[in-house]
């Protein structure tokens, strides 16, 4: 019952409450990008009824086989879901971290649950419900408020196995979600330290409001952001070392690979695509932008007959039912008067680095995995409010506009390397220094 009451109890503070933390936590809840539906529900008038069908249906559909932990497990871990866990892996013994005891995933948390637990998750909503029904009904954030009643079960059943296993330390990998700061106030209530682990892009995304035990710094360009949003974070200690998911590195980690000469790479984020599919609306790189910087990149190219494009398409334009709509796409912005190759292999773009001398991108996480693996990398950040961030010491390698943005490529050309990859680098003090 208490892991039920601390549930119910920090989210009626979440939504009622002034104070600093639950302001933060809020803000994350109910107004930034829900990862788990898409944005149109926003204006769905049914989406609480649909909310709370999909919640009890995942309840009664579950396993009752569920069994409390026998042994205990000091450090857990906190996943998407249950094939993630080889990376996590990797992650933490690339970093020196411990191994996990216990490993909980969202997305298989309901497939079992014990007879009390069941119990528990049909009480639940209906506790949630008297927070939440009027903003689901009338505010124009409906479905985020909604959807407290999914968090809320998901919530409770981390914090009840944690308490079964006597858990002390939770890594959260999956830190990006809406629910994760609510999950946070709730562990950290009882003395658990919850250690986040975000991805190597820039804060600004996701990662503007944290709660947390420690949070994770994967780039150099962390540092000068938590300086930016220290009004938002509540944060104990900073760490820092390698990101996750960093399995390219195991190919250019101490390896000496040379790249591409005379080969311009554009790294598309899919802005396309996830306008398409009604994703939310995200801090960087929109379809014209992209739109715009690849018409820029084909006039550069098209003055220097020696240069060669390649455009490394994004896994989303890649997929067999894109793929026809992806060549249209870039057929209609790319003139055929440039020497010029589209990627549409199997291959991941991060094992393939080495494939152009210079990187260009508006925003994603390939472009800062470039810097990590030592290839000369440009952002194009036109139109971006939020990065970079004043004074970073990223901005002599962001370019605002088209002019700009020729001149620093003619740079990166005419020269082997450039100041800012031995500060990004997998070997730079960033990553070597002790914490």
């Amino acid at each position: 019952m208490n892991a039920l009451i601390d549930v119910w109890l920090v989210l009626f503070r979440i939504l009622l409450f002034q104070a600093k933390k639950f302001k933060i936590a809020k803000r994350a809840l109910i107004y930034e990008t829900n990862f788990d539906l898409p944005e149109s529900t926003q204006s769905d008038f049914r989406i609480l009824a649909r909310i709370l069908f999909r919640t009890y249906k995942s309840v009664f559909l579950a396993r009752r086989i569920y069994r409390q932990v026998a042994i205990d497990s000091y450090i857990s871990g906190l996943g998407e879901s249950a094939n993630v866990w080889t990376n996590h892996s990797k992650f933490n013994d690339r970093n020196g971290l411990p191994s996990l005891g216990m490993r909980l995933n969202y997305g298989g948390l309901m497939n079992e649950l014990s007879i009390q637990e069941f119990w528990t998750l049909i009480f639940l909503p209906i506790l949630i419900l008297p927070l939440i029904t009027f903003q689901s009904l009338f505010s124009s954030r409906r479905a985020s408020y909604a959807t407290c009643m999914l968090y809320a079960c998901q919530i409770y059943l981390v914090n009840n196995r944690l308490r079964q296993a006597n858990g002390k330390v939770l890594i959260d990998y999956s830190a990006y979600s809406n629910q994760s700061n609510w999950l946070a106030l709730v562990l950290m209530k009882r003395g658990v330290e919850v250690i986040k682990i975000p991805s190597i892009v820039p804060f600004a995304g996701h990662f503007k409001n944290v709660i947390a035990s420690a949070l994770w710094l994967s780039t150099p360009y962390h540092f000068d952001e938590i300086q930016a949003f220290a009004a938002t974070h509540v944060v104990d200690k900073y760490l820092r070392g390698k990101p996750k998911n960093a399995f390219y590195l195991d190919k250019y980690d101490n390896a000496e690979v040379k790249a591409m000469p005379k080969v311009l790479g554009y790294y598309s984020h899919a802005s396309w695509v996830r306008a398409d599919q009604d994703h939310g609306s995200s801090e960087f790189g929109l379809p014209e932008m992209e739109a715009a910087l690849l018409r820029h990149l084909v006039k550069y190219c098209k003055k220097r007959p020696a240069m060669k494009l390649h455009v490394f398409t994004h896994p989303r334009e890649r997929k067999p039912d894109m793929m026809a709509r992806t060549k249209a796409y870039y057929h209609d912005l790319i003139s055929d008067a440039i020497n010029i190759e589209i990627y549409f292999g199997e291959e991941k773009n991060s094992l393939s680095f080495e494939a152009a001398e210079v990187g260009v991108g508006t925003m994603s996480s390939i472009l800062f995995e470039r810097l990590l693996c030592g290839f000369k990398t440009l952002f194009y950040t036109e139109g971006m409010s939020s990065f970079p961030v004043p004074n970073s010491n990223i901005s002599p390698i962001c370019a605002p506009n088209r002019d700009k943005l020729f001149e620093m490529l003619d740079e990166q050309f005419a020269n082997a390397s450039h100041p800012i990859l031995e500060q990004y680098r997998y070997d730079a003090e960033f990553y070597t220094r002790k914490q």
